[in-house]
């Protein structure tokens, strides 16, 4: 078993690669045989794999706009879920997390496929969760959000999670990209004036992060125009 995650860490891995590299049907073709060797696990280590394989698979699968795709992975990621209630060395925190992420997928996903009220299952789902409370888990939730044009639930979670980032005194591409999902928001909600002004903050903060890349060295988010 040992030898086969190995070489199913391998595997996906280059599958990775692959897809950072533009070759999705290779990247996708690889990512299944990853997951392939795994389909018997049935120990905590190796179901843990197994779900993490197949939540990347899925987010690349949303990202390429492949919807059915990407619920059916996500439909059998929850199956592997199950399977892990009450396993031993598989904690409740973990579970509740994982739920969490793929729950509120999983209700963009129907949303997307025109099964509204399956979405909304999910959604709530989603909701009882403890992580769903958490600043991240509340953004996890972005993309139903925007499809249900709940553009003010949108703001107030990035909001909360900005906060975190100002804490800890950092900015890196998330952050940018939670500037990108406040810039979308306002734009929907025809509040043109605002979206302008963080399009700009977030033009300086593209900038800023390729200097620091470029550079090698670090950029407090203290330096940067705050919004």
């Amino acid at each position: 078993m040992e030898n086969k995650r190995a070489e199913a860490k391998l595997l996906f891995c280059m599958g990775e690669n692959k897809r950072w590299l533009s070759f999705k049907k290779d990247a996708y073709e690889t990512f299944d045989e990853a997951i392939q060797l795994l389909r018997d696990a049935d120990d905590a280590y190796g179901l843990r794999m197994l779900s993490y394989f197949n939540g990347v698979k899925m987010s690349f699968l949303i990202d390429d706009g492949l919807i059915d795709d990407a619920l059916s992975v996500g439909l059998y990621r929850q199956k592997l879920l199950d399977k892990m209630e009450g396993k031993e060395g598989i904690q409740a925190a973990y579970l509740d997390l994982q739920k969490s992420y793929l729950y509120s997928k999983l209700a963009y996903l129907y949303y997307c496929s025109g099964d509204k009220e399956k979405a909304e299952e999910c959604f709530i789902k989603y909701k009882s969760t403890l992580a769903a409370s958490t600043p991240a888990g509340k953004y996890d939730a972005t993309p139903y959000l925007f499809v249900t044009g709940r553009y003010r639930e949108v703001l107030d979670n990035c909001r909360e999670l900005k906060e975190v980032f100002r804490r800890e005194d950092t900015i890196n591409y998330q952050y940018r990209g939670i500037l990108s999902k406040e810039i979308k928001a306002y734009t929907g909600l025809k509040e043109y004036e605002k979206a302008v002004k963080l399009s700009t903050v977030f033009i300086a903060l593209t900038d800023s992060i390729y200097q620091r890349e470029k550079n090698k060295c670090g950029i407090g988010i203290r330096n940067l125009v705050r919004c």
